[in-house]
């Protein structure tokens, strides 16, 4: 038991729409999606956490309303760039942590202290955030952030 948390991707990906031989992933799907009017739908998991309750606490504030009922909520591109930022902000100067990316405590939550672990976690954030901000049709992605405890 625990705070599991995670941020979901989705494309959908259009045959008479897409040109094969310029997306990698649909050259692999060729043969599921038919080669006039076929669609797929790929949905994988982007960033995982566990654990990572400021990281929770973040989207609970900025993304959910405040509503924390482990529900499936969309984000817009510029979401994961504030995330990303915020990290960012505190590697740079541990000093506000507390003030931008505050610990919560709760049940099977995890640990509230601003220690290696806090901050190993905003660096995997980071890395994980920019590899998918680069990718070249990340416009063509949607994005849902989804947590269970």
């Amino acid at each position: 038991m625990g705070l599991d948390m995670w941020v979901t991707a989705k494309r959908e990906y259009f045959s008479y729409r897409e040109k094969p031989e310029e997306n990698k992933v649909l050259q692999a799907l060729k043969s599921v999606i038919a080669p006039i009017g076929g669609e797929a739908t790929i949905e994988t998991e982007a960033i995982y956490w566990r654990k990572c309750n400021h990281i929770h606490s973040w989207f609970v504030k900025n993304i959910q309303d405040g509503l924390d009922d482990c529900g499936a909520y969309p984000l817009l591109l510029e979401d994961l760039r504030t995330l990303r930022n915020t990290c960012t902000k505190i590697l740079e100067d541990n000093s506000n942590a507390l003030e931008l990316l505050p610990t919560h405590a709760g049940f099977f939550f995890g640990s509230t202290d601003i220690d290696d672990r806090y901050f190993a976690s905003l660096k995997y954030t980071v890395e994980k955030l920019d590899e998918w901000l680069e990718l070249p049709d990340i416009e063509d992605w949607r994005f849902s952030y989804h947590s269970s405890w």
